[in-house]
């Protein structure tokens, strides 16, 4: 991810991160079968209810991402599924909103906001936790 990005996510984020963390930390920690990736996008749709039309176009339009991005992305949700830290139907959610077969910047740009939140935060956090110590 671009220092770029980094940034403009994070001012993104900072709008809506109280209600809409997501913690990998303990991947045996499961919340009696709730899917955190689908729980994670419903509470950001809800919490982004409350943000400004206005601001939420000016957040769905810093969130632009390259290619090379959205295959680091893929990167990390195949590692962390391979080391339990998703389950299946998580990292089938992530693998879609990272572009599936054929990742673009522009299946990204279709994506909703709570989607492009989620698949930023959750790469984010993935990479700091440094998945299988391999990455």
């Amino acid at each position: 991810m671009t220092e770029e990005c980094r940034t403009a996510f994070q001012a993104a984020l900072e709008l809506i991160k109280e209600k809409c963390e997501i913690s990998f930390e303990n991947p045996r920690r499961k919340l009696s079968g709730v899917n955190r990736i689908e729980a994670s996008i419903a509470r950001i749709n809800e919490k982004l209810k409350t943000v400004p039309e206005a601001e939420r176009k000016k957040l769905s339009e810093t969130a632009k991402v390259t290619f090379q991005e959205l295959f680091e992305f893929q990167k990390l949700q195949s590692t962390a599924f391979a080391c339990g830290k998703l389950t299946l139907e998580e990292a089938q959610i992530l693998y879609r909103i990272y572009g599936g077969e054929a990742p673009s910047p522009e299946k990204w740009d279709k994506l909703t906001l709570a989607e492009k939140v989620v698949g930023t935060q959750t790469a984010a956090e993935l990479l700091r936790m440094r998945i299988c110590d391999i990455l």
